[in-house]
């Protein structure tokens, strides 16, 4: 095993673990979930619908056959997080943005494993 898949699968593993628990916690609908999604005006199935697609994004990262699929998903519900922040001045700006760069360096492994 080199050092390029190593590191692909630690990056890889980093972002699953919490992707797993924040989309668990937005389907369960704990309290707080809901009153952040409703004060951005979203509905509480948008909000469990959210986390349903963050368990199933993170988990098509492990795949090689869904990998792109579960990148190009986690692009648009990383740039929906980064409008949400700006729109909204929530002080969660700078983790969607080391999460997006985090994503970036997944994709650029992924040629090289």
């Amino acid at each position: 095993m080199t050092i390029t898949n190593i590191l692909f699968w630690v990056l890889v593993a980093v972002f699953i673990a919490p992707s797993l628990y924040f989309g668990y916690i937005k389907m369960v609908a704990k309290p707080e979930k809901i009153e952040q999604f409703t004060n951005w005006g979203f509905p509480q199935w948008f909000m469990r619908g959210l986390g349903l697609t963050e368990i199933l994004a993170a988990v098509s990262l492990i795949f090689p056959q869904t990998r792109f699929y579960g990148m190009g998903v986690w692009a648009i519900i990383l740039v929906g997080a980064i409008y949400i922040n700006i729109r909204y001045k929530e002080k969660d700006l700078p983790v969607a943005l080391i999460v997006s760069l985090q994503l970036i360096a997944i994709y650029s492994l992924t040629f090289f494993i």
